[in-house]
């Protein structure tokens, strides 16, 4: 199926009471923070949208200390190794490339 077609096909799967809407903004554009029509929650020089930042912040699942720690030993492993093994390989690589040079 070319592109009309598809277009076409997928017309007819609209259902015939489906409202069709504009979009607020143009295409490719994005709406500056407190500029939509969003309400007062949405601007953030009004009491509302503080409020809900806070709320949201309040809301939120901190992560223990525990698992902070473990989160960070972890990653700081993983990256040692990950060191160790870049340099066995181009330690590797090296050796090989110079032996494959030297062999003229």
């Amino acid at each position: 199926m070319d592109f009309d077609e598809r277009l076409a096909y997928m017309a007819t799967q609209i259902p015939t009471g489906a409202a069709v809407t504009e979009p607020a903004i143009g295409f490719g554009e994005e709406p500056i923070l407190g500029t939509s029509d969003g309400g007062p929650e949405t601007k953030f020089w009004t009491k509302e949208f503080w409020t809900l930042c806070r709320q949201d912040l309040q809301d939120l699942e901190w992560p223990s200390r525990k698992q902070v720690f473990q989160t960070l030993f972890t990653s700081q492993i993983a990256f040692a190794v990950i060191i160790v093994i870049t340099l066995a390989f181009d330690t590797t690589v090296e050796t090989l490339v110079k032996k494959l040079l030297s062999a003229e």
